[in-house]
């Protein structure tokens, strides 16, 4: 009787999780600020923390040799605001992420992604905790330190908006400043 378990076949280079392969995966953890209307008790902070799993997919814009890499990242994230009041933020971000290499071991990274998300303060601008969809644009560098591990640093443009599906609002515009570290598999 044998008690070993038979593992799913991954391609070489790649990680599965959930079923899913990819082949980079990073944790970052960020700064969140941004201006809030007068009313609330202060202005947006939060600490966020994110894992991001991530797949060159550069295949599917005919682009295999191409110098830079485009890829596309699934990133849960979880958080805890402090300003204007305390709270917590939960989520997940589908991500397309473009990097290209500006010198041997430094890369420019660019990207946007959205996703869902529960914000759990009361704003004016959002009304009361709930449902919201998180919304960024980013650039910023990443250092190469080995053959498969990167260091990066990344300023974020935030949107935080419900979309009107619960009530009217003008959504929250917000500045982040991420740093994180990668692994290639």
């Amino acid at each position: 009787m044998s008690f070993a378990q038979e593992t799913p076949a991954v391609s070489q280079g790649t990680i599965k999780i959930l079923g899913i392969e990819f082949d980079k995966i990073a944790v970052s953890l960020g700064h969140v600020f941004g201006n809030l209307k007068s009313g609330n008790d202060g202005d947006l902070e939060m600490i966020t923390l994110m894992l991001r799993l991530g797949k060159k997919i550069n295949h599917w814009f005919n682009l295999e040799d191409h110098k830079g890499t485009i890829s596309l990242y699934l990133q849960p994230f979880i958080g805890t605001v402090f300003s204007p009041e305390d709270g917590v933020v939960l989520g997940k971000q589908i991500y397309l992420e473009y990097s290209y290499p500006l010198m041997e071991k430094l890369s420019f990274l660019t990207g946007f992604g959205t996703g869902p998300m529960y914000f759990g303060i009361d704003t004016i601008e959002q009304g009361s905790a709930g449902f919201e969809f998180f919304d960024t644009a980013k650039a910023g560098f990443s250092y190469q330190f080995n053959e498969d591990q990167a260091f990066f640093l990344e300023y974020h443009a935030v949107h935080i908006s419900n979309l009107h599906l619960r009530d009217k609002n003008t959504g929250i515009n917000a500045h982040g400043a991420m740093i994180g570290v990668m692994k290639k598999f």
